[in-house]
């Protein structure tokens, strides 16, 4: 299977959950996330604000917030496809940006060097350690030179595989967490 077929069928699982069930998956996600010990040690996290199906991060960013974590979300740049990390204190500092996505505005800047952990989105992710993401390239950019940070996908159980093809140009996860399980590289 391509990679476009594989998204395609991915994202229509992701679709099928219904409301109750990417909610009560969301935050089951969440606790495993904020038991990871790279998260707990981590100062910076970089987190994506989330979007239709995807993974809900606004609990998340939340009790990150509450845990005194310097937190920043993702700015794209939708005409160099270049994607930025921005200091938020709060969701009120968000509005509807590139794609629809809530995005900061007006937020300080995050050196990626500076980011000790990332949590990434995705429409599919395998147990190779590769995600497939939406097509732009956004993540695998900005990954590549963010070589210090430890990076997390979150997942609905359904849209992990065996395997997910990938491209040299595809920078591998170190954890991916789903609702039951956590896999560490």
């Amino acid at each position: 299977m391509t990679k476009q077929e594989m998204r395609k069928e991915f994202l229509a699982r992701r679709a099928k959950l219904t409301a109750e069930e990417r909610v009560a998956a969301s935050r089951e996600i969440a606790k495993r996330v904020l038991s990871l010990s790279a998260v707990i040690r981590a100062k910076t996290v970089m987190c994506y604000v989330s979007f239709r199906e995807e993974v809900e991060t606004k609990e998340l960013i939340e009790a990150l917030l509450s845990l005194g974590k310097t937190v920043c979300v993702p700015l794209c740049n939708a005409k160099t496809l270049k994607m930025t990390a921005h200091r938020i204190e709060d969701f009120s500092e968000l509005c509807a940006g590139a794609y629809g996505i809530l995005e900061p505005k007006g937020c300080p800047e995050v050196a990626k060097d500076s980011i000790d952990c990332i949590l990434v989105p995705g429409a599919a992710f395998g147990r190779n350690f590769h995600r497939i993401g939406y097509g732009k390239g956004y993540y695998d950019r900005f990954l590549s030179s963010a070589k210090t940070a430890v990076t997390v996908g979150l997942c609905y159980e359904e849209t992990l595989a065996e395997v997910v093809p990938y491209e040299a140009t595809d920078v591998p996860l170190s954890f991916i967490v789903t609702e039951r399980e956590v896999l560490s590289k």
